[in-house]
């Protein structure tokens, strides 16, 4: 038998408060007189993006922004109304309990959850996973479920309900995705009706929900890596470092460098950095593209990158590198892998984020033959295409380029080290994949070692004469390469 209601509040102040926190916000970030700003919408939104770089706190502050007018001016109205409704029939706390968890809960499930999905390669996926997503209506969407149970009225549950779900087939924001939990566990949270039964489920569900948000990354990439490598997985043991103040500090060590991709709407991206030793020059940069689907941590599972590049600098080799591994987010157009395309300039991410961002932390070469590039499958692709819009990008290795006509014109200047590949170089399986790249990765980079990687700009060992004409530029003109800090794109695609 249910407890007998409390007495109705005089004012919902839980509602209001929320209400007052969105409108606040939409004067203070100026969004009744023009859309919000794409580097506060990176800033403040929520995502497994966010959750990666370790930004967990931006699931409060995706509650409270707002894209423009309609929005400031609909989701106040629509929390007030739902939030209060409830909050009238239930009581002040049991309110907030409902907001919280249908927010924070269906956010970080959703984000975790969609992340996992993503995997599969299917685009749409793709892009839930790497949506990043900001309003209040989560918490309407909870609020609706808790008062749909408070008053028992089945028509109103089924059109909640129907709202939720239906509105998938239409729209694959995370939002949606998220109305779809949030309803749910807003009905779930208010049928917990006793005092003594309701603080401890209300406990549990915020503790697996920190835990998830803590090691939620960690295990979607653990997890993913173990299915498509067999097994395989660096399995961490507890979340990777968010930020650096200095990864040099971290030699030998796998560490991430979080920053702001300004080229992609100020997302927050993170990308793997690898310095195998300590040194007193400034070091040359070797970016890796994996292969799509994949992820920087292919290069450690799949390639074995890490132990390589320490035997081949200790053997002399190889010269003392950085080694940097970026993301890959198909948020917008998967198919198009590292290319730049409208609305997904990937690869001028990489020139104009990334690499400001790593020498920022690491000494890092600005001499001629200071930066290379480095793919697998269509990361090689990337790379040559890297390398054909950054002339600081002198050599480039290319290992079964999904389209080999651009790295041809490249390996006939000497600048490109590409070895072709055939349908069957592309089983479905990674770890098949990556043992035929692994077997050529230490020809690749003693090919850059002979063509004068490293050495800045002196004389470029196993190499003839510079092809003259006007491919190629002298020493004395040719454009520095290595690392460069450089203002930052703003302007998406």
């Amino acid at each position: 038998m249910r407890d007998a209601l409390p007495a109705e509040p005089e004012l919902p102040w839980v509602a209001v408060l929320l209400a007052g926190s969105v409108l606040v916000t939409a004067l203070v970030t100026g969004v009744f007189a023009h859309e919000l700003s794409a580097r506060l919408t990176g800033w403040g939104s929520f995502g497994f993006p966010s959750m990666r770089a370790g930004r967990w706190w931006t699931v409060l502050t995706s509650m409270v922004l707002t894209r423009d007018w309609f929005m400031a001016s609909t989701m106040p109205i629509c929390i007030l109304l739902a939030v209060g409704a409830y909050e009238r029939r239930a009581s002040h706390a049991r309110a907030f309990a409902v907001a919280a968890i249908g927010h924070v809960t269906g956010s970080v499930v959703v984000a975790v959850g969609a992340a996992m999905l993503a995997w599969t390669g299917w685009p749409v996926l793709v892009r839930a996973g790497q949506n990043l997503d900001y309003g209040g209506s989560m918490v309407v969407a909870a609020a609706l479920g808790a008062l749909a149970s408070r008053l028992g009225h089945r028509r109103l549950l089924v059109l909640a309900f129907g709202i939720a779900f239906g509105s998938l087939l239409l729209h694959h924001q995370m939002a949606d995705w998220g109305h779809a939990v949030a309803l749910p566990a807003g009905y779930a949270a208010d049928r917990v009706r006793r005092p003594r039964i309701a603080m401890p489920s209300f406990a549990a569900v915020a503790a697996a929900t920190i835990a998830l948000t803590w090691w939620g990354p960690a295990l979607v990439t653990a997890t993913a890596e173990s299915i498509r490598f067999d097994g395989r997985t660096t399995a961490p043991a507890q979340p990777r470092v968010r930020a650096l103040p200095a990864i040099a500090a971290a030699t030998g060590q796998w560490s991430d460098l979080t920053y702001d991709a300004g080229a992609l709407g100020h997302r927050p991206e993170v990308a793997r950095v690898f310095v195998p030793a300590p040194s007193s020059k400034p070091l040359p940069v070797v970016v890796f593209l994996s292969g799509i689907p994949g992820a920087a941590e292919d290069w450690q599972i799949g390639g074995g990158i890490g132990p390589l590049l320490s035997a081949e600098i200790a053997a002399h080799r190889f010269p003392k590198v950085v080694a940097v591994f970026p993301e890959f987010d198909g948020y917008h157009d998967p198919a198009a892998g590292w290319l730049d395309v409208p609305g997904q300039p990937t690869l001028a991410s990489i020139r104009a984020d990334l690499l400001p961002a790593l020498a920022q932390h690491v000494r890092v070469s600005h001499a001629r033959d200071g930066l290379a590039a480095v793919g697998v499958g269509r990361g090689a692709d990337g790379a040559v295409r890297l390398a054909a819009t950054d002339p600081r990008v002198d050599l480039v290795v290319a290992l079964h380029p999904r389209d080999p006509g651009d790295a041809a014109s490249l390996e006939a200047r000497g600048r490109a080290y590409v070895r072709p590949g055939s349908p069957d170089d592309y089983p479905a399986a990674a770890d098949r994949r990556w043992e035929q790249w692994r077997s050529e990765l230490p020809a690749a980079l003693r090919w850059l070692t002979a063509h004068g990687f490293g050495v800045g700009d002196g004389p470029r060992p196993g190499v003839g004469a510079e092809p003259t004409g006007t491919q190629t530029a002298t020493a004395s003109t040719r454009p520095a390469v290595g690392i460069a800090l450089h203002n930052r794109v703003t302007s998406q695609g």
